[in-house]
């Protein structure tokens, strides 16, 4: 096989283990939802609807599913609370052109083939898919080009598939499509390539091809405004190639004012959109959402696992050692140690700084075709090492890269959600296919549970058994006829009566442990602000000094072992059990410091304001 061909084949075959792999977890996986819902949407209403202006309002008696409808109604309602007479998409036209292709060849396929061809159907969804995975074989195959400039071709293609295969790019490239993300993955390495370009032919059309993928970066992710700083800085290293780029920028102005005029045109088609829709030309389309610059998560943008950076992308360590092994790419690296810290302190100034919706974080995929280079670097100097060395190194990629897998396949199948994870939750999940009762109780607590079977009881320090009808909260107990069971009712957030006891050392022995109890009846899906069981404790001022808290919802069933999900490969995380009766419990650690002026509660929180039914609450101490 020629070494042409070589790479070619090593790519598709990457791509093509991981689509087999995906498409195991990937049934009924409809991309067109949320963000990339909104990018996408533009390309029904303008080439199928014709009702850009109006993209609530479609055909009568038209059958499409109700997600649709209720993603361009909600459009509507943000639309009414600015004052805007039309429905406005928060989301700019660029991903939805950089899946036109794709979304055209679905069209025709689905006229000539005298199907709907309404804009929505799986056609549709298959060739978004499709072209997610075109994108990423593309962004390989062009990088593997820019990488062979300084490394051999095993090491640039060792790099490559950790890039893939060791990254939350698994992710974005066979689940999760639709997204800006891989688009922009291309878009990168497409202005790294013509950077190249342009330095060893300095012509008209290299820095109009520059202008116009910087351009069209911008309007896709405003934020990555910051991709001009791999034109600008490409292979200044020393005083002599400042000087020289000074000089490059005097000689140049003509071609680099075309340029920025070229840069301005992918915004055109959004500036019309936005004066169409608003009456203005320039609109902030995310609302109260907003950068917070004097208040950077950048240790918890990096490293925390709810949807970090390294924990979801655990190879970058290497590329970020490989920073230190310059020698041979030289001309990027002052491009990576400008760009990416300033890239860093603008994803991570944001508002939402764990960027819900997807596996770790998101923007930093678009940083990969940069960290490639160092990520080559290094694994060219670990092959100049011994075989302990190199077998060392294999194995750390193998766990890396069986990390991702795993994790991809928790969240395909509602497992694992990283943007709500905490190292206890993570570690309870990893390389496992079934979700514990444990695993569920760090996932909301961030704390591990001990091994119930090696503790002992010292008993209960108090309860509330809701036996005394006091008032109209009360209803008879379907399990007791002599007993009660508290209501919350509908519109209550918290409940009059609890568990309260104040602290007394003596009570307390040599206790480790406190076991928090109750039994729970929801009757109405919680969403996103679920039913809450908390154990706190407040000092002499009704401050805070501890507090800990369960979800209830997903955990009736499952504590007492009565579902027929527990120990099922089909429980999901979003585990629900209606009109059912269930004990939910939880451990955790006594904390030190506590004074006999403190109070303990153990009390239920009803976020969502449904109405719920609960009995027998209960702290036990164990040691």
């Amino acid at each position: 096989m020629s070494r042409k061909i070589l790479p070619v084949v090593i790519i598709a075959l990457t791509l093509a283990i991981g689509t087999v792999f995906m498409a195991r977890y990937n049934k009924n996986n409809y991309t067109l939802y949320g963000d990339a819902m909104g990018y996408y949407l533009y390309l029904p209403a303008t080439i199928i609807y014709g009702n850009l202006l109006n993209i609530e309002i479609f055909p009568p008696g038209i059958e499409l599913p109700e997600s649709i409808f209720a993603y361009t109604n909600d459009c509507r309602k943000v639309a009414v609370e600015l004052g805007f007479e039309h429905a406005i998409s928060q989301y700019t036209y660029a991903v939805a052109l950089a899946e036109l292709p794709f979304f055209m060849v679905a069209h025709a396929y689905e006229k000539v083939m005298g199907l709907p061809a309404n804009g929505y159907s799986n056609t549709y969804n298959i060739a978004i898919i499709s072209g997610n995975l075109i994108y990423v074989f593309l962004a390989m195959l062009l990088l593997y080009k820019i990488l062979r400039r300084y490394f051999s071709s095993l090491h640039s293609l060792l790099s490559l598939v950790l890039v893939l295969l060791a990254t939350n790019l698994f992710w974005f490239t066979f689940h999760q499509a639709g997204m800006s993300h891989v688009p922009l993955f291309l878009l990168y390495t497409l202005l790294m390539y013509f950077t190249i370009k342009l330095y060893e032919r300095p012509v008209l059309k290299y820095f109009m091809i520059l202008g116009f993928i910087a351009g069209f970066i911008t309007i896709m992710r405003p934020t990555d405004i910051v991709c001009l700083f791999i034109p600008l800085l490409y292979s200044v290293y020393n005083k002599a190639t400042f000087s020289s780029r000074i000089t490059f920028l005097k000689d140049n102005i003509k071609p680099i004012l075309i340029a920025a005029l070229v840069f301005i045109i992918p915004f055109i088609p959004q500036l019309i959109y936005w004066k169409m829709i608003t009456g203005n030309y320039f609109f902030y389309s995310y609302g109260k959402q907003s950068f917070f610059w004097l208040e950077p998560q950048i240790i918890a943008g990096i490293f925390y696992f709810k949807n970090g950076w390294l924990p979801y992308a655990p190879v970058m360590v290497f590329a970020l050692a490989g920073l230190f092994l310059n020698k041979h790419y030289k001309q990027w690296l002052i491009v990576i140690l400008v760009m990416v810290p300033v890239y860093i302190y603008i994803i991570y100034s944001w508002y939402c700084y764990n960027y819900i919706n997807g596996l770790g974080s998101r923007p930093m995929l678009h940083m990969y075709p940069l960290l490639a280079v160092p990520l080559a670097a290094f694994i060219r100097y670990v092959s100049g090492k011994g075989v302990i060395a190199k077998m060392l190194f294999g194995t750390v990629c193998l766990f890396f890269i069986s990390v991702i897998v795993s994790l991809s396949t928790l969240m395909a199948q509602f497992k694992f959600k990283s943007q709500d994870a905490n190292f206890p939750y993570f570690m309870e999940m990893i390389f496992k296919n079934k979700i514990s009762y444990n695993a569920l109780l760090a996932a909301d607590m961030a704390e591990f549970q001990p091994d119930a079977a090696k503790l002992t009881k010292i008993g209960i320090l108090a309860e509330n058994r809701y036996n005394d009808s006091l008032n109209n909260h009360y209803v008879a107990d379907p399990q007791d006829s002599t007993g009660f069971i508290y209501h919350i009712h509908e519109g209550d957030e918290y409940a009059d009566e609890g568990v309260r006891i104040k602290y007394n050392k003596s009570d307390f022995k040599d206790a480790v442990w406190v076991r928090c109890s109750g039994r729970f009846m929801y009757t109405d899906y919680a969403d996103d602000e679920p039913h809450i069981l908390v154990f706190d404790i407040k000092d002499e001022n009704r401050q805070y000094k501890y507090w800990r808290g369960c979800m209830v919802d997903n955990k009736v069933g499952i504590a007492d072992n009565s579902c027929k999900h527990v120990n099922s490969s089909d429980l999901r995380i979003d585990h629900r059990e209606y009109w059912r009766w269930g004990e939910v419990y939880f451990y955790t650690k006594i904390p030190a410091g506590l004074a006999e002026t403190d109070e303990l509660n153990l009390y239920m929180w009803n976020m969502n304001k449904m109405q719920l039914f609960y009995d027998d609450l209960k702290i036990e101490l164990y040691k």
